[in-house]
């Protein structure tokens, strides 16, 4: 909100955080033009209990809430957003349509691989970019060094955030989020069990992904 203060009235000092929240507020609820206000990666509704003080009182903008919290639905009309779809997933993966078949194919496996997540394969863009793989190679790499893979980060990264036991602000690699979302179990007496229930189902998914890939080499190698 004070960014946003800043950017109203570029000279004004304030004196609190408050004084900022304020002039924000009043200034959007007197507007009539069109405006958005954006919450992003509201994880800990807990961290920030007063977020509808920062709700203008007026009628003509719009407020978004991004969140994986399931109270936040609460706040007002909620849309559930799922894994990409494959036109979408390829549009992120490529950023360009001048691929052989060879490459489209190998980019559908990474997707494949990624589950569809957007932060997975914006990840995997990204790696790809700075070591300038192809992506046939790069499914090569990634089935060797998953763990290594998916917990790079850029150095100019978009997707930061200061989480809630740190107190500078961190790039969000894949693993970092799967943390955050466990961190989000940690309510209630049954939180610790939840979350050995989760890892444990983890682990079985990947047994079984590891098994049925040793079977379908065994299967390629014995012709059977």
């Amino acid at each position: 909100m004070e960014a946003a203060a800043k950017q109203l009235l570029p000279d004004r000092v304030f004196n609190s955080p408050d004084a900022a929240v304020a002039l924000v507020n009043d200034t959007l609820s007197c507007w009539s033009e069109r405006w958005l206000l954006v919450f992003d990666n509201l994880d800990n509704p807990e961290d920030f209990p007063g977020i509808l003080n920062f709700v203008p009182a007026g009628h003509c903008g719009s407020i978004l809430i991004t969140s994986r919290h399931a109270g936040s639905k609460e706040l007002g009309q909620s849309v559930e957003l799922d894994r990409m779809e494959k036109t979408e997933g390829l549009q992120l993966l490529l950023c360009s349509s001048g691929v052989d078949t060879d490459e489209l194919d190998a980019a559908e496996q990474i997707l494949s691989l990624l589950g569809y997540l957007p932060l997975a394969i914006d990840q995997a863009r990204a790696y790809i970019s700075k070591r300038q793989l192809r992506l046939r190679a790069f499914v090569t790499e990634y089935e060797r060094r998953k763990q290594s893979v998916m917990q790079e980060t850029p150095q100019f990264w978009q997707y930061r955030r200061i989480l809630p036991d740190k107190e500078k602000e961190t790039s969000l690699s894949l693993l970092t989020t799967w943390e955050m979302s466990l961190q989000l179990l940690g309510v209630g007496e049954h939180a610790a069990e939840l979350e050995g229930v989760i890892t444990l189902f983890a682990f079985l998914t990947l047994s079984i992904l590891a098994n049925n890939s040793s079977a379908i080499m065994m299967k390629q190698m014995t012709g059977i």
